[in-house]
């Protein structure tokens, strides 16, 4: 596999994305009132027995109890925070919520037209395929576009503007997909499914009102993953509630593929760049664990996390200010992650903090930031991240290890110089 072949994909996507959605978008028609939801589409019937492929709109018409309604299953071999069962005519994941005192959700995704089963009696109950969902923000988006269900998406929460992913872009823009303001305004578009990220504290409490206005909320957890692929194996999980599972295997498949690939570049360098991670936030320095994804990146790309001595799989692991700059000092390369780079203060941040601005890697030009876009812009990492990891790798390899794939474009890394550069230009 060649850094060319890495890279054409991104070309043809660049050529359709476009990096800034126009703001006015939001002023048009977020304030006013959430229209009458438009009606749910057709749901054709099937007539016969045992499907050739899973259903993709199609409810059952006789019900058979011997039939396989699934026969594309999706196998997760990365993901370790749920497990799927599938059983004729439904399934069913098993989430586990980590961090969340041992707590759970099991999601019962049922073919349309066949009967609930007896038992499960505390999961949640989906229809699947799902014809209408909604969204806590754009996560989701770029693997809504790889799946073809972008059309069923009715409502995102957050700043919608930001999206990126190119049919999620167009249905913004054309008024078909809108934001809600709360979770009323979600109920109101009357969703089969609505999906938040990354299930904290906050959204637990405010679980018994999505339920209480009829919403089915899932709690997705793909964020508290080990490793990159375990994340991207997620996608599996939002392919089952649409009957998607083959198109997504097919895609996780090129995606692991071309990661191991990567991966085994950098297995052997000579010298392995010492990496510290994002910036202090009050009293401590916040970077993600020492079990996190992201620190398995870095490894994976022939780096060293100075900051790994810890079990924590968190994206936000706060260290203690004083080890954390002594060991930044010591450190080759500095990586901002996309948990900062959405910080339009993020250049007085480091400017003005006496840790940060001393360190060695300022001087020498060695800081890159997870963002694609401007400062305050889009940035494609959010929602194509979680779908091309190997992307995501390739440029950790070209930050840390230059001569392994010289002709490598970075994708959703900048420079901070860069990134500062394009702070300034004019729109």
């Amino acid at each position: 596999m060649t850094s060319g072949a890495l890279r054409r994909p991104l070309r043809s996507l660049r050529g359709a994305m476009p990096l800034v959605t126009a703001l006015a978008l939001l002023a048009g028609t977020a304030c006013r009132l959430e229209p009458e939801p438009p009606p749910a589409p057709a749901d054709p019937i099937r007539s016969g027995h045992a499907p050739a492929a899973n259903l993709q709109s199609e409810r059952v018409a006789r019900f058979d109890s011997t039939v396989d309604y699934f026969p594309q299953k999706a196998r997760f071999r990365h993901a370790t925070k749920l497990t799927v069962e599938y059983h004729g005519h439904f399934k069913i994941a098993d989430i586990v919520l980590a961090g969340m005192g041992g707590q759970r959700q099991q999601v019962l995704m049922v073919q349309r037209g066949t009967p609930r089963p007896a038992g499960y009696p505390d999961a949640v109950l989906v229809w699947v395929p799902v014809r209408r969902w909604s969204a806590q923000n754009y996560h989701y988006g770029g693997i809504s576009d790889l799946l073809g269900v972008s059309d069923r998406l009715v409502s995102l929460g957050g700043s919608i503007a930001h999206a990126t992913s190119p049919n999620l872009v167009r249905l913004i823009e054309e008024g078909r997909i809108r934001r809600h303001r709360s979770v009323e305004q979600a109920a109101a578009l009357e969703p089969d499914v609505f999906l938040s990220y990354a299930p904290y504290m906050a959204i637990m409490r405010g679980y018994e009102q999505y339920r209480a206005l009829g919403i089915t909320n899932l709690l997705p957890v793909e964020r508290l993953e080990e490793t990159p692929l375990g994340r991207a194996e997620w996608i599996k999980f939002f392919a089952m509630l649409f009957n998607k599972e083959a198109e997504a295997e097919a895609h996780f498949a090129r995606v692991e593929s071309e990661y191991d690939a990567l991966a085994a570049r950098a297995r052997n360098v000579s010298a392995r760049p010492r990496v510290l991670v994002d910036i202090p936030v009050g009293d401590g320095w916040w970077t993600p664990g020492g079990r996190n994804a992201s620190a398995r990146m870095i490894a994976d790309a022939g780096g060293d996390f100075v900051l790994d001595d810890n079990d924590s799989v968190s994206n936000q692991f706060v260290h203690h200010m004083e080890v954390a700059y002594d060991r930044g000092l010591d450190a080759d390369v500095w990586l901002l992650t996309d948990a900062h780079a959405g910080r339009r203060d993020l250049l007085d941040v480091i400017a003005t903090n006496p840790y940060t601005r001393q360190l060695p890697m300022l001087r020498r030009g060695a800081v890159h930031i997870k963002h694609g876009g401007s400062p305050g812009g889009p940035n494609p990492y959010w929602d194509m991240g979680l779908l091309y990891p190997q992307w995501d790798l390739a440029d950790h390899i070209r930050i840390l290890h230059p001569e392994l794939l010289p002709d490598h474009e970075l994708v959703f890394h900048q420079s901070l110089a860069s990134w500062v550069a394009r702070s300034q230009e004019t729109p």
